[in-house]
């Protein structure tokens, strides 16, 4: 088992290249951590593009903050004509604006079976969210995954405070990316339709 104490961490494989190979967990976990992908358009995950028949299979990842824009999951971003077999996400939190499950973001071409999800919140802003893929584009195999107390919700996503402000005006779901701190003039917000607000920690 991998521990990771609470450090953000880059996800395997880069935002230009994929991973290719096959990765056996054998039943271990890789766990308490952070990916921030914000900055990219693309792949969030402990693995980002999984392509040209790669393999992620028997690892657990438990305890992970995953945040970024599309294709956001716990144990693989995106899996383009690859595998996902046999992993789990336990106590994840997975945030993005599309294509966010809380094992896999993204499928295409694919096979996803016999994985599973616990105690998840699975969030996006804009759309495609799922409890275990939040997406899945084209020829895919998707069977056998379970998932339990699994939460999926659309929610406005919020990283400064101009954004919380502007959020609170709206109404509806709002959930904090980051911390934040005021550093000029606050005023207060007079919230006219239903708002929650989810500090996310």
């Amino acid at each position: 088992n991998i521990d990771l104490g609470g450090r953000t961490v880059k996800g395997i494989g880069g935002i230009s290249t994929n991973f290719a190979g096959v990765f056996d967990g054998q039943g271990y976990t890789i766990s308490n951590f952070k990916v921030d992908s914000t900055e990219n358009s693309y792949y969030a995950g402990l693995f980002n593009q999984v392509s040209h028949g790669g393999t992620i299979k028997n690892l657990t990842v438990k305890n992970a903050t995953i945040v970024g824009n599309s294709m956001v999951g716990a144990v693989a971003s995106s899996l383009d004509n690859a595998v996902i077999d046999n992993c789990k996400a336990i106590d994840c939190t997975l945030i993005g604006v599309k294509k966010v499950g809380a094992v896999v973001g993204y499928s295409a071409g694919s096979t996803v079976t016999n994985n599973y999800a616990e105690n998840c919140t699975v969030i996006y802003s804009e759309k495609e969210g799922g409890e275990i893929l939040g997406y899945e584009y084209t020829g895919s195999t998707v069977n056998n995954n379970t998932a339990k107390n699994v939460e999926v919700k659309n929610a406005v996503v919020v990283a400064t405070a101009d954004a919380l402000s502007n959020s609170l005006k709206a109404g509806g779901n709002i959930v904090l990316l980051d911390d934040i701190t005021m550093t000029a003039d606050w005023t207060p917000v007079k919230v006219d339709k239903s708002t929650v607000l989810d500090g996310n920690g």
